[in-house]
């Protein structure tokens, strides 16, 4: 490591000492500040509650298999295989890792957004290289979303990670027209609710690059698929995606 590379390396962990300091870490699912050798992940409490996602899993979306090896694909990605190269989410989304997400995102607690971002980061641990992207993109809300909400989850998480300096391009994609919540319809409507409703901006080329998208929860993938496919369709080499949770079935 270069002396330039230590001394970014050594000020970054000073950084988050002094914030840990002014903002006690906590646990993402219940709020109990965490103890500096406490998992930052889950508290004592919580991590029984909390199932994390590991190998063995789908190449592509990451549901993880029950047994066996990792590598192939899984059914649904057998099937019809998503827009998206890869997809990898920290934990599995439920309670107490849902009721937290709700409470972030509809509560409007954005206290918890340091603490998800915490877990969001993780995925480097499950093959997301943060800094290997040409640019990270936050699944977009629709104005009049934005407007209710008065934030997008996605980008506010983007904003708490550990890691600055990150090429966040949060203006590249566009949501381009109104949808129902994901969350209020069945997965079988999932994918048609958001079909077509997702471009690029005008004047952004992405011929070439590689890119990360980024959400705070994966269900179907609906979502993501329909990110990434925009995507390809102008340019992009290879459309991995990073989500805190997902819902897996097994």
């Amino acid at each position: 490591m270069s002396g330039d590379q230590s001394h970014h390396s050594l000020w970054r962990r000073a950084r988050w000492r002094i914030g840990d300091l002014l903002y006690p870490r906590i646990c993402p699912w219940c709020n109990r500040v965490l103890a500096p050798h406490d998992d930052p992940l889950a508290c004592a409490e919580c991590a029984g509650l909390v199932r994390r996602l590991a190998p063995p899993f789908c190449a592509v979306c990451g549901a993880p298999f029950a047994t066996g090896a990792g590598g192939h694909l899984c059914p649904a990605c057998e099937r019809k295989q998503p827009a998206f190269d890869h997809l990898r989410g920290v934990v599995a989304y439920d309670r107490p890792v849902a009721d937290a997400i709700i409470r972030f995102k509809y509560g409007r607690d954005t206290t918890l957004a340091r603490a998800l971002a915490r877990v969001l980061w993780s995925t480097r641990h499950l093959g997301i290289a943060w800094t290997g992207y040409d640019a990270i993109l936050p699944v977009p809300l629709h104005p009049d979303r934005l407007r209710t909400r008065r934030f997008n989850q996605a980008l506010l998480l983007l904003w708490s990670l550990p890691q600055r300096g990150l090429p966040v391009r949060a203006q590249w994609l566009v949501r381009t027209r109104a949808t129902a919540p994901q969350v209020s319809l069945p997965d079988d409507h999932r994918h048609t609710n958001v079909r077509a409703a997702f471009a690029v901006a005008p004047g952004v080329v992405l011929k070439g690059l590689r890119l990360l998208l980024v959400d705070d929860v994966a269900s179907t993938g609906a979502t993501l698929h329909e990110c990434a496919k925009v995507c390809k369709k102008a340019g992009a080499r290879e459309v991995d995606a990073a989500v805190v949770a997902r819902s897996v079935l097994c």
